[in-house]
């Protein structure tokens, strides 16, 4: 999924320029419950919803 990996890509852009806090505005509701819960998805979903999550804690 394309959203999934902009959401990724963003997120890690962020945290090697140092920011912490960050607010993610998505306006796709696949993407949302995909990083809202750890279900379904292909493989390579399930990395990216992984690496999204060791990201956000």
């Amino acid at each position: 999924m394309p959203e999934l990996w902009g959401v990724f890509e963003g997120l890690k852009l962020a945290h090697s320029r140092g920011y912490r806090k960050v607010e993610l505005r998505i306006d796709s509701s696949s993407v949302v419950s995909s990083i809202s819960s750890d279900q379904g998805g292909s493989v390579v979903d399930r990395t990216l919803h992984h690496n999204i999550q060791r990201l956000i804690d």
